[in-house]
């Protein structure tokens, strides 16, 4: 399947999470976290919250198969969350080129309707070769 600017697909994770659902999944708030997914070329994003890397009812790999039209993960996932996005500058977009970083790119190798070929989240979240757009 195509995947509309998988050349743009940028991710920001923040750990503004749900102490309460963290109990309900059985887990510890610091193994959730949200992440946003953007396609900057078409302003589409996605927004997942309290998802974790654990085991567990909303582990980041089954909810982007279930809910996700911008990205998968490949292969075995961290052991930790991800670290939190840099706030932006006031005037910058959360999802631009700012100095510092305040968004990780998830691929910068897609081309539509072809295989990923060594995309990443930079964030550690997924790894290389790890994250795929279909």
């Amino acid at each position: 399947m195509k995947a509309p600017g998988g050349n743009n697909l940028r991710a920001r994770v923040d750990h503004d999470v749900s102490a309460e659902v963290a109990t309900a999944q059985g887990l510890a708030e610091t193994d959730l976290f949200n992440i946003s997914i953007q396609d900057t070329t078409t302003g589409v994003t996605e927004r997942y919250l309290n998802v974790s890397v654990v085991d567990g009812p909303r582990r980041i790999d089954n909810v982007l198969v279930n809910q996700s039209k911008l990205v998968r993960v490949q292969g075995a996932l961290p052991a930790a969350r991800p670290k939190d996005s840099a706030v932006p500058a006031p005037g910058e977009k959360p999802f631009g080129d700012n100095t510092p970083a305040t968004n990780y790119v998830v691929t910068t190798q897609a081309v539509d309707s072809r295989p990923v070929a060594n995309s990443y989240i930079e964030a550690g979240l997924m790894m290389p070769s790890r994250v795929c757009i279909y």
